[in-house]
């Protein structure tokens, strides 16, 4: 089909359209020329008979009209200028038009740019891409594709020019890149915050789909075609949206669009959660066939979702190798029913039922990698606790060497009770205990008063000795598991004396030697915090020589030792030698397996900047201190433990540099988080307190600096205990003191010779 005949049949085919479908057979009779005849009655035929489950209803172009035989018109268009670009390559045909690869041409400059050009003289068409033109125009956003220019060719054809996005689809970037659920989550918020942004600027996407959304090679991911996108409040029986059930793309259509009813955000939501579902399980929420357009409408309409663990079941059990299976099952260990209610909220069938807006949907999407509740499940007072309780460990688990914590309290005791199942009266115990430790607490009291996590494991250290007085063989692992959570909890006096109590039972060859390096890495580190230096290295010394092997957990506790004694040097005033200790850890860490590698690096980093701040290079001490905060946050997200620690060491480092005003900008960001994530007594809480109290010194608000100083030293105090507070800090004159200067030279002075530094550096 040459361009002239395509152009006399495109112009017949639009005259057609706009009479009523009684009318159009006459119409097309009165066509003298035989071949535009014919091939007229055969675009409306295909027209009139297009099921709302074919391609979007609005596909009046060459896909959905012209057999592919016969769309050279688009492939001719190649080489062809269009405003200041030339186009290089035919990328795709959709209902608003054909687009294609482009370069400018202009002289201004190089640019490679994506042309989509209107295929339809229809004037409702014309009217649809204008208005893209100024959706797109409107919305500025890193996740979107963005309007570079817009126009009409020489011989009328409408044009917009696009940032050329170059990539893969979502699905599948997520299929070769992302092994994990977690990952995949996280990418697709990314997707969420250009929605919001448009939602935010009264545009509805609605046709959210695998191919809309590109990601390169960056892992950035953008939002494409607004090409029928909806303003909020739009009329939607326009000659435009009113076509039989308007535009969409069947597959992950919502239940309203194949009803003709109202589009709306909730339309936005619903396509978003069938995307995401699709990106977890590779195939899309119902059982039936997307190729059969009758049973396909009759499950979006009436069927509820396939859960996500049967998906994943019938996923894995088709795959047809091992290593296929294998990464199903990778895949699947993070897939829980919180994400399974997430998405059952999304994929609602009435709109009223959904999230509310998709800023909603991503609350829950970020308290389910949080770990915390999510709304969709509606949760009961256990479900509250259990998630309570495994937020508190994850961000433990972050910043430990030990892959422990309150929900490996529960891990641990589970496989004791599961070894000793022979044993019923020992597995009653451990299991009775743990029930009635979570069962006891609620997390939210009448006050509204949310349990800490030191209220946790103060009453379970209360029942535990009642418990287990007479099962040694199941009290020491238990008692290692929840000294090792008080450590990691910042709570470094119950962890000492509670490692302290249950080591001498804690032995080979009754426990695995790593297992035991481990317990003694935490040990030495609540040892070290607690002002015992001696135990601390006998401790530490003893899990070197354990910690032998390739595994994870060799290679955390190595690290978690080369940390402690870095702590100690610089505690005894041997900073050259703490440098040392540092440097080497971070070369290790550099050639750690890569599964652990970025995590060791980060906190190498962090205790390599310190060190070379304290021995005045302060240029490669800052380029460490911010490569460890930028992995931190590609690890753990901005609101974790190890990245607050590593905010936390910046401005640190901002106040030695002689920026103190940028460094109270952090202090203040952060010292609260980790008051709500450790509680208010916590070691690390203090620690970020006093070293605020020294920014507010270099500023010259001394009495800020007072107050502060005063706080730390009730946190140090209930911390470490009398003897301790008086041997490093000395700060009950301060408290007293007549004057600020008085009180800053005191506090400063007993302070300083404590070596106490915002983040206690050691903490691993």
């Amino acid at each position: 089909m040459d361009q002239g005949h395509w152009q006399k049949l495109r112009k017949l085919l639009d005259q057609a359209l706009d009479l009523e479908a009684a009318k159009r057979a006459e119409f097309a009779a009165q066509v003298d020329d035989e071949e535009l005849r014919a091939d007229l009655v055969r675009m409306l035929a295909r027209h009139d008979h297009t099921t709302p489950l074919d391609r979007p209803a609005a596909m009046l172009a060459a896909e959905a009209i012209v057999p592919p035989s016969e769309r050279d018109w688009d492939r001719e268009q190649i080489g062809r200028r269009v405003g200041a670009f030339v186009l290089d390559e035919l990328l795709g045909a959709g209902g608003m038009g054909t687009v294609y690869r482009a370069h400018r041409v202009d002289g201004h400059l190089q640019q490679t740019v994506a042309v989509k050009l209107v295929l339809s003289a229809h004037p409702g068409l014309r009217e649809r891409f204008r208005k893209e033109q100024q959706i797109v125009a409107g919305l500025r956003h890193p996740n979107i594709a963005q309007l570079i220019d817009a126009g009409e060719s020489e011989d009328g054809i409408p044009f917009l020019a696009m940032e050329y996005v170059e990539g893969v689809s979502i699905t599948d970037y997520c299929r070769d890149r992302l092994p994990d659920a977690g990952g995949r989550v996280r990418l697709m918020l990314r997707v969420a915050s250009a929605l919001a942004h448009a939602h935010r600027n009264l545009v509805i996407h609605r046709d959210i789909k695998p191919s809309n959304i590109m990601v390169t090679d960056d892992g950035l991911p953008m939002l494409l075609d607004f090409g029928i996108a909806k303003l909020v409040g739009e009329d939607r029986f326009s000659p435009v949206t009113a076509q039989r059930l308007g535009p969409m793309t069947p597959a992950y259509a919502a239940p309203e669009q194949f009803r003709g009813g109202a589009i709306s955000v909730a339309t936005d939501v619903y396509q978003f959660g069938a995307l995401l579902y699709r990106i977890l399980t590779g195939r899309l929420p119902y059982s039936a066939d997307p190729h059969d357009p009758i049973g396909w409408g009759r499950a979006v309409l009436e069927e509820e979702p396939v859960t996500l663990g049967r998906a994943m079941a019938d996923v894995r059990r088709d795959q047809d190798t091992d290593a296929a299976r294998e990464a199903v099952r990778t895949l699947g260990r993070d897939i829980n029913r919180d994400l399974d209610a997430i998405l059952r909220t999304a994929l609602a069938k009435e709109p009223g039922r959904r999230y509310s807006s998709i800023d909603a949907m991503v609350a829950d999407l970020e308290a389910f990698l949080d770990g915390r509740p999510v709304q969709a499940r509606h949760g009961d007072r256990w479900y509250h606790l259990t998630r309570f309780v495994r937020r508190h460990w994850v961000s433990t688990l972050a910043g430990s060497v030990a892959v422990l914590g309150l929900l490996s309290l529960t891990v641990v005791s589970w496989r004791l009770a599961e070894r000793a199942r022979h044993e019923s009266e020992r597995s009653a115990l451990t299991v009775r205990f743990l029930n009635e430790v979570m069962q006891s607490l609620d997390p939210v009291d009448g006050l509204g008063h949310r349990s800490s996590a030191e209220d946790v494991l103060k009453h379970a250290l209360s029942r535990f000795e009642s418990e287990f007085a007479n099962h040694p063989d199941l009290r020491a692992p238990l008692m290692i598991s929840l000294a090792t959570t008080f450590a990691n909890m910042g709570q470094p006096k119950e962890a000492y004396e509670l490692f302290r109590d249950a080591l001498p039972d804690y032995r080979v060859p009754d426990v695995d030697p790593i297992q035991r390096a481990a317990a003694l890495e935490r040990a030495a580190f609540a040892a070290y915090r607690n002002g015992r230096g001696e135990e601390a290295r006998a401790w530490s010394a003893e899990a070197e020589r354990l910690a032998k092997g390739d595994s994870d957990l060799s290679w955390r506790v190595r690290d978690g030792n080369a940390a402690n004694r870095w702590a100690l040097q610089r505690e005894a005033g041997q900073r050259k030698a703490a440098l040392d200790v540092a440097q080497d850890a971070l070369a290790q860490a550099r050639v750690a397996p890569e599964r652990i590698r970025d995590a060791l690096t980060q906190r190498a980093l962090h205790r390599s900047g310190v060190s070379l701040a304290e021995a005045g290079d302060l240029v490669q001490a800052e380029a460490n201190l911010r490569e460890s905060l930028a992995l931190a946050r590609k690890l753990y997200g901005e609101d974790r433990y190890l990245t607050l620690r590593a905010r936390s060491s910046l401005a640190w480092f901002l106040t030695i540099k002689g920026e103190p005003d940028r460094a109270l900008v952090e202090f203040n960001a952060v010292c609260g988080r980790l008051r709500e994530q450790l509680g208010d007594f916590a070691f690390d809480y203090g620690s970020c307190l006093y070293n605020r109290g020294n920014a507010y010194v270099a500023t010259g608000r001394h009495e800020k600096a007072i107050t502060t100083y005063r706080e730390t030293a009730n946190i140090l105090l209930r911390r470490r205990g009398e003897r301790h507070l008086e041997r490093r800090l000395g700060l009950a004159e301060c408290s007293v003191a007549a004057t600020p200067a008085r009180a800053i030279r005191s506090g400063a002075r007993d302070l300083g010779r404590g070596r106490i530094c915002l983040v206690d550096h050691a903490c691993e």
